[in-house]
């Protein structure tokens, strides 16, 4: 009787074991069918991007309006600012302030006469303290320029758009148009500095 028992137990427990078997191959051939499925489906998407890859492109390269090259090469406004970090927490935050420019353009001669005036502190975090450290040997200038065209400063004439001296007595900038050959040199006068 005993023996009897031990088969049945023997027996129900294969049968456990087969039928979990089969469920994961069932499982596994699921998976299988997924896989390829997923595969194919990458595939008809590569073929539609691939046949749709032609109507997205030009080979249009007759017919076409000629556009204009800019010939101008002038210095239409030019503007100072002066910029410090302050530490908010454990990194530094930049701060700008801009500077009033009373601007003069001659473009017969083609110079630049500014007169700069540093702005009273405010509550934003102009101080009085930040204010005097603003002198013409660390602000930033900028410029506007022609369309397309390029400025680069000549000799020793500091750079534009980071903090340099502007305390020199010579300071000009070449500025080139975009049918690269039109040239302009301008002169940049700082008249005044005045807090």
């Amino acid at each position: 009787r005993t023996s009897f028992y031990i088969e049945k137990i023997f027996a129900s427990r294969s049968q456990n074991r087969n039928g979990r078997e089969s469920k994961l191959n069932s499982k596994s051939r699921l998976g299988i069918k997924n896989i390829h499925k997923a595969k194919k489906m990458k595939a008809y998407r590569f073929l539609f991007l691939l046949i749709l890859f032609p109507f997205f492109t030009s080979c249009l390269t007759t017919g076409l309006e000629e556009l204009p090259v800019y010939k101008d090469a002038e210095i239409t406004n030019f503007k100072f600012e002066y910029r410090w970090s302050e530490k908010e927490g454990t990194s530094d935050l930049l701060k700008v302030k801009p500077l009033t420019v009373n601007l003069a353009i001659n473009k017969e001669k083609q110079e630049i006469v500014c007169k700069i005036t540093v702005p009273q502190a405010d509550s934003q975090g102009f101080t009085e303290a930040v204010r005097d450290k603003v002198s013409l040997n660390n602000i930033v200038g900028f410029c506007t320029i022609s369309t397309a065209a390029t400025i680069a400063p000549i000799g020793t004439s500091p750079a534009l758009g980071k903090p340099a001296d502007f305390s020199q007595p010579n300071m000009s900038y070449e500025v080139i148009a975009a049918d690269k050959t039109t040239k302009k040199t301008w002169k940049l006068i700082i008249e005044s500095f005045s807090k």
